[in-house]
C-alpha cells in the first residue's frame, strides 16, 4: 500500500470513527449544504442532488486533499461548538449563525470550501455520486454531454 494511500484510509477512518461516535459533524456538513442549497418548488437542493453523498465518494479517491477533508470537519465542529442547536434552528437563524460565523477568517473560508463542493455535487457528472438523476443540470436548464462517463475519475476500458 502506497504512503499517500495509507494516510487517506487513515483519515477516512478517523472520520467514520467521529461520525459513529458523535454525528454531530456530519448532521452539520449536511445541514448546512442543505441551507446553501435550499429545495425550492423549483430549484432541487443538495438533499436532493447528494451534496454530503458526492463529497464522501470523492474524498475516498488518492487524488482527493485529505486537508480540505480536515478543514471541512474542524469547521463542523467549530460551528457546533458555537451552535449546538444548529440543526433544529429555523431557516433565519441558521443565516444568523452562518452569517456570524463567515464573519472571521476561518468561518468564511470553511463556507467557501463547502460551497465549492456543494457546486461540484451539483454540476458534475452523476457518476460521482452527486447531480442525482442530473437535478444540478436540469436547475440551470444545462442537457447531459454525450457521451456520459462511464467509468469515474478518468479511467479507461482496456
Amino acid at each position: 500500500m502506497k504512503r499517500r494511500t495509507f494516510l487517506l484510509f487513515s483519515v477516512l477512518i478517523l472520520f467514520t470513527k467521529s461520525f459513529a461516535k458523535d454525528s454531530s459533524e456530519k448532521d452539520i456538513l449536511i445541514s448546512v449544504l442543505n441551507h446553501l442549497f435550499p429545495t425550492t418548488n423549483k430549484y432541487s437542493g443538495s438533499i436532493n442532488f447528494k451534496a454530503f453523498k458526492y463529497l464522501l465518494f470523492i474524498s475516498k479517491h488518492p487524488s482527493f486533499d485529505t486537508d480540505d477533508l480536515k478543514f471541512l470537519i474542524k469547521g463542523a465542529k467549530k460551528l457546533y461548538t458555537k451552535h449546538n442547536d444548529f440543526i433544529q434552528l429555523s431557516t433565519r437563524k441558521k443565516e444568523e449563525a452562518l452569517r456570524d460565523f463567515e464573519k472571521t477568517d476561518f468561518g468564511i473560508n470553511w463556507l467557501s470550501v463547502l460551497l465549492y463542493y456543494g457546486l461540484e455535487a451539483m454540476l458534475g457528472d452523476p457518476i460521482y455520486g452527486g447531480n442525482k438523476d442530473m437535478k444540478g443540470w436540469k436547475n440551470i436548464n444545462h442537457k447531459a454531454p454525450v457521451p456520459m462517463a462511464k467509468i469515474p475519475f478518468g479511467k479507461e476500458y482496456v
